[in-house]
């Protein structure tokens, strides 16, 4: 069974996070760069495109391939390292908020959140092959019901969970998306959605077509293949 990593309550100021920052990553900054051929990395690399060719292969089923995880957990990283050159189109909020402030004012992410949402909703009633991203926090389950009705509108989804060991680690890599100018959470906000984003996780693991489990607590072995879920059981 799948539990969350037990944490204590935090109360972190900002040197506090830049401590959390460098314990996180060694000292040095968080880089994934792709891994030396012929390396362990290489491998795992090898079996995650492998596991995604097969699953996008066209065959008539529209496909809803979801990255989820917690902030910071390097979503919007692996679509590009892994999934950029398949052509499958992405409907990532914070590209809607760019995209929108490019040519009027700033959007405030909820609103981009919504514009997401009904695009998606407008994919899967055009059956369109996709690709989303989500924390896949929210408390009520409306995301799990999402991709379930998807599925049972003849959707094969593919589940990636893009796991961090800790909340420390959620912390820490959003201190350094702000460090690069990228938007901040409140800490708070994120230890309550490290939580729920395991629990949803779990959950969507036991009804998703395919379910690839990734961790990416470690800047030196990013994107490590650890499960691999079929129909909602475990296969390796």
């Amino acid at each position: 069974m799948h539990r969350p990593p037990r944490t204590g309550r935090h109360a972190h100021t900002r040197p506090h996070r830049a401590a959390s920052l460098r314990t996180a990553y060694g000292g040095h900054q968080c880089r994934h760069a792709p891994s030396a051929p012929g390396s362990a990395g290489a491998s795992r690399r090898l079996s995650i495109e492998k596991a995604l060719a097969s699953a996008l292969a066209p065959d008539g089923t529209p496909v809803l391939l979801v990255l989820a995880g917690c902030n910071g957990a390097g979503k919007t990283t692996f679509f590009e390292t892994f999934l950029r050159d398949t052509g499958i189109a992405f409907v990532n909020a914070d590209d809607i908020a760019r995209a929108l402030a490019a040519t009027g004012p700033p959007v405030d992410p909820y609103r981009a959140a919504e514009l997401a949402g009904g695009l998606r909703r407008d994919l899967v009633a055009r059956r369109r092959t996709f690709c989303m991203k989500s924390v896949l926090s929210d408390p009520v389950g409306d995301k799990l019901e999402f991709l379930q009705a998807a599925q049972r509108a003849g959707y094969r989804v593919i589940f990636i969970w893009i796991r961090l060991a800790s909340v420390e680690l959620s912390i820490a890599r959003v201190m350094q998306r702000v460090a690069a100018g990228g938007h901040d959470v409140p800490d708070a906000k994120l230890e309550a959605r490290y939580r729920r984003t395991w629990h949803n996780a779990t959950a969507a693991l036991r009804f998703a077509d395919l379910a690839l489990v990734i961790d990416n607590s470690s800047a030196e072995r990013p994107f490590r293949h650890v499960e691999t879920w079929r129909s909602g059981q475990p296969v390796g």
